[in-house]
């Protein structure tokens, strides 16, 4: 009943770039970076960031590449800001999946 793998995000750390640590099955490790985006229209980064995931796995792809794929996808999101309504908004679930990921093995 354990996690088989494990995600920590770091989009509540400090820095300029938001950096996710990803534990794997298989005892490889490895971070995904991408630039810091100022923008109060981050609302349901965490939940968009995970559906993308499950969609992806769905799609039979590895999970190192579903993971991937979503970080591509939350932060073109963000990047791609639109407006809606005063306060925290939404991020842009239209958005282009962004190519300002790196990728790191290990820490």
């Amino acid at each position: 009943m354990g996690a088989k793998n494990v995600i920590i995000k770091g989009g509540h750390l400090e820095g300029k770039e938001a950096t996710d640590f990803v534990l794997m099955e298989d005892s490889s490790i490895f971070q995904l970076s991408a630039p810091r985006i100022q923008s109060k229209n981050t609302h349901g980064t965490g939940d968009t960031f995970s559906s993308c995931i499950t969609a992806e796995l769905a799609k039979k792809k590895p999970f190192k590449e579903a993971v991937f794929t979503a970080k591509a996808f939350i932060q073109g999101a963000i990047e791609e800001q639109i407006i809606v309504g005063s306060g925290h908004g939404p991020t842009n679930h239209w958005a282009k999946l962004s190519k300002n990921i790196t990728v790191k093995e290990g820490f």
